[in-house]
């Protein structure tokens, strides 16, 4: 499924996920990410996981692109490359 937002991504409940598997995702999807240095977008597959904490119930994450022999393109390296990162 196409995502058309920048940097955002959608999950769906798996109905396909085994009884008793822990490790088998509770929700999957897609997310497509661009990148703020080259201008350039990317798939993602996105897992995600149905945990407790101490502070109550939260949602594990995993990404992984969907191309395994595309590997974004990373900003030269400088001594000012962290003054380019926002927070």
């Amino acid at each position: 499924m196409p995502n058309d937002h920048p940097n955002s991504g959608i999950l769906f409940h798996n109905d396909r996920k085994r009884p008793g598997d822990l490790r088998d995702r509770d929700y999957d999807g897609s997310a497509r990410l661009d990148c703020p240095h080259c201008g350039e977008a990317f798939e993602v597959w996105l897992s995600g996981w149905r945990k407790e904490g101490k502070r109550g119930p939260f949602l594990s994450l995993s990404l992984k692109p969907k191309d395994a022999n595309r590997q974004p393109a990373l900003p030269a390296a400088n001594a000012d490359a962290d003054a380019d990162i926002p927070f």
